[in-house]
């Protein structure tokens, strides 16, 4: 009996693990994606004798902060190191906040290098305050990042509360990537590599005073194909979020890759208008695949405030841009509709209502090999 036992829990165990495997693999990529924080006055990240590795599903949280147990309560010279795979894979540095670093004391520096070593590019570099980075997102032309943060004089302390950073190191094809058509994202210009990259109309207001910041009346992000991908689509796919709010009488607009807007260089036009019916309906549209780059444009008539919701509401819509083989907006739309609905159904990370399907399979596993 107990032999018949452990065999029916062992098949059944590992019929569960196959289906989660074969039919539903995001099920396994949820269950191996990860977001690690990473301190730079920590001996541990600090000295790390490697470096540490980026796909599409492990980012990390770059924080000058305390960590408890290995750090201290100065400033450390830090350096991490991050790589991605392939050759052609690239990494892409980010600010969490509006103002994602601020050093308060003149005796430290915060770089960035596009490489392994010192020789790379430097991508940003930051000192006293007033010193800011003033992009929300960079990425590398290959597939290695270098972060090094440390003092001009290492002789004089310096406190760990002056280096206030709050960075995302990602791949960039990770679905963590988010732009706002709003403010501080606008003139921004970004890569695609098998990526999917959310967008959305302007940010909740932050916590940090904002009064007097406008948003701007022409927001403009533009996107560019690698050239490894060179034979994709760049496609976008909308959803509305509730019901359009059109007080800014915005328009969405998909350029070319130029900054026109006559009806030569427009490819897509979205105008927020009650009587429009694809406000309100998810829709796909792709560019043709010899098209390498497109300009999103989010043009407002109406000035707003940043902390003013009330002229056009924050995240009222969701852009996903695509760079997709193929370039059919109908079956990527099927594409992204599916993957919502089974998200939906079963509740996102492998979820079937509250319960974790893969602590079931981990369950039966244990139980088979208990008996």
């Amino acid at each position: 009996m107990n032999n018949s036992r452990c065999k029916w829990f062992s098949t059944l165990s590992w019929l569960i693990g196959l289906w989660m495997v074969l039919v539903c693999p995001q099920y396994v990529d949820s269950m191996t994606s990860a977001i690690h924080t990473l301190y730079m006055n920590s001996y541990k990240d600090c000295k790390h004798t490697d470096f540490f590795p980026v796909n599409k599903n492990l980012m990390y949280k770059i924080k000058g902060d305390m960590r408890p147990y290995d750090a201290t309560f100065g400033v450390i010279d830090c350096e991490m190191i991050f790589h991605a795979e392939d050759e052609d894979d690239r990494i892409c540095i980010s600010q969490e906040a509006i103002y994602g670093i601020e050093l308060t004391d003149s005796n430290l520096i915060l770089v960035a290098l596009d490489g392994k070593d010192n020789s790379g590019n430097q991508m940003l570099e930051v000192r006293y305050k007033p010193s800011y980075w003033d992009k929300t997102e960079q990425c590398t032309t290959g597939p290695n990042l270098k972060l090094y943060l440390f003092r001009k004089s290492n002789i004089i302390p310096v406190s760990v509360k002056s280096a206030l950073i709050s960075l995302k190191v990602m791949h960039i094809s990770s679905q963590k990537r988010k732009f706002y058509l709003g403010h501080y994202d606008c003139a921004l210009r970004t890569r695609l590599l098998n990526s999917e990259v959310s967008v959305y109309n302007r940010q909740k207001p932050q916590v940090r005073p904002s009064d007097g910041i406008g948003l701007q009346l022409k927001c403009t992000i533009e996107f560019k194909k690698e050239p490894s991908v060179v034979n994709n689509s760049i496609c976008i796919v909308y959803t509305p979020r509730g019901e359009p709010d059109c007080e800014s009488r915005w328009t969405l607009y998909i350029t070319d890759g130029t900054y026109r807007f006559d009806d030569d260089a427009v490819l897509y036009k979205l105008v927020c208008d009650q009587n429009n019916p694809k406000l309100t309906q998810m829709h796909a549209w792709c560019a043709a695949s010899t098209i390498d780059k497109i300009v999103m444009v989010h043009a407002r008539q109406k000035e707003i405030f940043f902390n003013d919701t009330g002229k056009e509401r924050p995240e009222m819509y969701h852009v996903l841009v695509v760079d997709y083989p193929g370039g059919d907006a109908s079956t990527l739309l099927s594409k992204i509709q599916r993957d919502r609905e089974r998200d939906g159904q079963i509740n996102g990370y492998g979820k079937m209502g509250d319960f974790p399907l893969w602590w079931l399979w981990i369950l039966l596993v244990s139980l088979s090999f208990g008996n």
